[in-house]
């Protein structure tokens, strides 16, 4: 066999393999979306060893969870421009999630703006965090209304709030 034809034959192959490949992670992703749909059960630590689970969320509120990593440029941006700007979020629980530990001095409750600890299997295997920031906003009624993994900025997470607020009775 020819060059030109061994290397035609292991570019074909490579292809597929790339084409197969991007079927199954789309699929991966469109299976964590629909496990993801309605809210999953779970369990949050936060400062002050206060707990929260999907049960004892504030009734009427969305709900957005931010994880995050400490030192990650992206998402100490948002948790600061987030937190500059709480009466943005007056009908709205955020989370600011991590598995690592956390300067309890950061809480700021009295603004429905909390930060907390979650285990790796809860950080990795539940909400599927690959990247970070990863942000899932939750309606009142606890359906995804959007997911976003990396660089977003709070005006973008404004919008899908309003959507959220419009999408749900008061």
């Amino acid at each position: 066999m020819k060059k030109s034809t061994i290397a035609l034959v292991v570019l074909m192959l490579l292809v597929g393999i790339l084409i197969i490949a991007s079927f199954y992670m789309k699929k991966e992703v469109d299976d964590q979306l629909v496990s993801l749909s309605k809210m999953p059960d779970f369990k949050i630590t936060m400062s002050g060893n206060m707990i929260y689970t999907k049960d004892s969320l504030w009734q009427d509120y969305n709900n957005l969870f931010v994880f995050y990593k400490p030192g990650c440029d992206h998402c100490d941006y948002l948790m600061n421009d987030i937190k500059k700007h709480p009466d943005y979020f007056l009908r709205t629980m955020v989370f600011f999630l991590t598995t690592n530990k956390f300067d309890v001095n950061q809480d700021n409750s009295e603004v429905n703006i909390f930060t907390g600890l979650v285990s790796d299997y809860l950080f990795n295997k539940v909400f599927y965090v690959k990247g970070t920031p990863k942000l899932l906003l939750y309606n009142s009624d606890k359906q995804l209304v959007y997911v976003n993994t990396g660089e977003v900025n709070t005006e973008t997470i404004l919008s899908h709030i309003i959507e959220a607020n419009e999408s749900t009775p008061n």
